[in-house]
């Protein structure tokens, strides 16, 4: 805890907080006042009785954004139920209820010079189960995130029960400034959200069906190798291609690999709002994909025409929503069945995931 003071000290004089030829007995007299106030921003036994079951987070500016747990998954309540980012919101949370650190200033006029109450600061309130049928929202705890503390994985903060700034060595502001401009922070950007399929569940069967007559199945099937293969670092594991009246093929093991991987990995460009789900176009799909998982789970991807814009309407049976995908996505994830077989001279899959 010492050492932990010293830093977060020496941080906020490099900061600019303090001056050098500040008056090194005031200077002194602060980081005493300081050395009785270190400690947990939440204390172990109230971290310990909390359950979050939601987390709204406001902007500097005002606009605030809801995300709670429903039909499975995080979503964002004010962005049309997006899924929203799990490990993020964790994040934030953890960051928050396990912070440690040091009270810099209970002085309400300099709550400012931390970046507290303004346009760059974030307020996070975490609220329990009853957050939709208590007046009070069941509020556990809100915190108001001002500045990074500079030189230092940490930021300022203020309980709102509490009139005295904090510095901690936790950043929870970290996961809510990166985000594109003019979306909600804590949003899941995948056209597969990162949650799935589920942990220790494998993708084992892809179908493809497109109205051009493209229609192939690829299957993961295990088979023996030798221990000289596994010493090399084969992998047992291998794609086939099933297709009508054809024998089935084995994949190129790289082109396979990169497809799986590109859809776990690509992004939607937009959220189409629930309200206007019916007037992209997706009552005549131009292709499905159909995903099952080990657990026999099955999670249907159903694509539209291109709109007059460029992008193509995707509906996911996993996360329930509509997105808009960039033309060259929606490609990637309906190929050819020549784009997965030996032959094919260029991985597309690896070239978009590394442009």
């Amino acid at each position: 805890m010492k050492s932990l003071l010293i830093k977060l000290l020496l941080a906020a004089a490099a900061y600019g907080l303090w001056t050098w030829n500040a008056d090194l007995a005031r200077v002194e007299a602060e980081a005493r006042q300081a050395s009785n106030r270190v400690g947990r921003l939440v204390d172990p036994s109230e971290r310990d009785a909390m359950r979050v079951a939601a987390v709204t987070v406001t902007s500097g500016a005002g606009q605030s954004w809801m995300y709670a747990r429903v039909d499975g998954l995080w979503r964002c309540l004010d962005a049309g139920r997006t899924v929203a980012d799990e490990a993020a919101i964790a994040g934030l949370v953890d960051a928050i209820l396990r912070a440690e650190g040091v009270a810099r200033t209970d002085d309400p006029s300099r709550f400012g010079d931390y970046g507290i109450g303004t346009p760059d600061g974030w307020t996070v309130t975490l609220h329990g189960s009853e957050v939709l049928t208590r007046p009070d929202k069941d509020v556990q705890l809100e915190l108001a995130i001002g500045l990074p503390v500079e030189g230092l994985d940490g930021c300022f903060v203020r309980r709102a029960d509490r009139d005295v700034v904090w510095a901690i060595d936790t950043d929870p502001r970290s996961a809510l400034d990166e985000h594109p401009e003019g979306q909600p922070p804590l949003l899941d950007h995948g056209v597969m959200p990162a949650v799935w399929p589920g942990q220790g569940i494998r993708l084992d069967k892809i179908q493809v069906d497109r109205v051009d007559g493209v229609r192939f199945q690829l299957d993961l099937r295990e088979e023996e190798i030798s221990p000289d293969d596994m010493q090399r670092g084969l992998s047992p594991w291998k794609w086939w291609m099933l297709r009508p009246d054809v024998e089935a093929v084995e994949c190129h093991p790289m082109l396979a690999t990169a497809y799986t991987v590109f859809l776990r990995q690509c992004e939607w460009a937009e959220v189409v709002p629930p309200d206007k789900a019916n007037t992209v176009g997706l009552e005549l799909p131009t292709a499905r994909v159909l995903l099952v998982t080990s657990d026999e789970k099955v999670t249907q991807l159903v694509f539209g025409a291109v709109l007059a814009d460029g992008r193509v309407p995707m509906f996911n049976s996993f996360s329930n929503q509509v997105v808009l995908l960039d033309e060259s996505t929606a490609s990637l994830l309906t190929p050819s069945a020549d784009q997965l077989l030996p032959g094919t001279p260029t991985n597309l899959w690896d070239l978009a995931l590394h442009r």
